[in-house]
């Protein structure tokens, strides 16, 4: 079982080495919890406070990255169900193992689903932008863990670790939705 006190130290577990920080949201958006290597002044020599000429970065607000992220992921488990509708192949058999890549207007799309329980599953989806990738594992039925990460982290490694976390997570969960 997951404590709420347990949630960012978990999640920092995959923070490092390129993943900037690690959020665990529900499908509606909820922020559950949230981890991040960065300090405040990460990445700038010159503070602020030294020039007051440069333009000061927004912080992220985690809770809005969160809601976003929930809705886009959404937006791709529906476009999922109805792709695999259209497929002639698909009502015969599950949905194969594949990796969907599109692009789209600031960055490029890839998706990985396998084969699972229910057609509208989402396994993981990497969005590549200008600043940076955005990394989405589902971890259940109804929660995805996050991972906010450079633009030159690895795919494939952004994609390994946010699917060992998740899966981590979807056990825990699934724990509680068995006690009476």
């Amino acid at each position: 079982m997951i404590r709420s006190r347990r949630i960012p130290p978990l999640l920092s577990r995959i923070t490092g080495d390129g993943i900037t920080s690690a959020l665990l949201v529900t499908s509606d958006g909820e922020l559950l919890g949230t981890s991040s290597s960065l300090s405040p002044n990460a990445g700038s020599s010159i503070s602020a406070e030294e020039n007051p000429n440069s333009p000061a970065e927004p912080a992220l607000e985690m809770t809005a990255v969160g809601a976003l992220v929930a809705e886009v992921a959404a937006d791709y488990r529906r476009l999922g169900n109805e792709l695999h509708l259209l497929d002639p192949r698909g009502l015969q058999s599950p949905p194969p193992t594949s990796v969907v890549t599109s692009s789209s207007p600031g960055g490029t799309a890839h998706s990985t689903g396998g084969k699972a329980k229910s057609s509208s599953s989402l396994k993981c989806l990497i969005v590549e932008l200008d600043l940076g990738l955005v990394g989405v594992a589902s971890a259940g039925s109804d929660c995805y863990v996050v991972a906010l990460a450079e633009p030159k982290m690895e795919h494939g490694i952004l994609k390994a670790r946010l699917t060992v976390i998740a899966a981590h997570v979807q056990e825990a969960l699934s724990q509680l939705a068995e006690q009476p």
